[in-house]
């Protein structure tokens, strides 16, 4: 369902590409003009052990100077209007940032 709004630069004229190859994972999307990472988690997400997978790998996709948005697969699916809000205020405040020299 996401990937239908990220597709063909619908998000902001952003290209972004699914499944996408980075260092040893593979992330669900990411956007290489803005350094983005959108992952979107299922329920054994919940697990504690898979939580601390998480972070580990968020914090190894960050070493890279990539920005990482998560988001679970109830979120996409029942509220799809607020995550596209996250992802566009994200894209955004990082335009303006780079703008500002920030």
């Amino acid at each position: 369902m996401l990937w239908n709004e990220l597709r063909r630069k619908k998000m902001e004229g952003l290209k972004f590409r699914r499944q996408h190859h980075i260092a040893r994972f593979s992330v669900d999307f990411y956007c290489h003009e803005k350094a983005l990472v959108i992952e979107v988690n299922g329920e054994y997400h919940n697990d504690l052990e898979a939580q601390i997978k998480d972070k580990k790998r968020t914090e190894a996709l960050e070493s890279l100077e990539l920005n990482v948005i998560r988001f679970t697969n109830e979120e996409v699916i029942c509220d799809m209007a607020k995550v596209l809000k996250v992802i566009s205020e994200y894209v955004k405040r990082s335009t303006n940032e780079k703008d500002d020299g920030s």
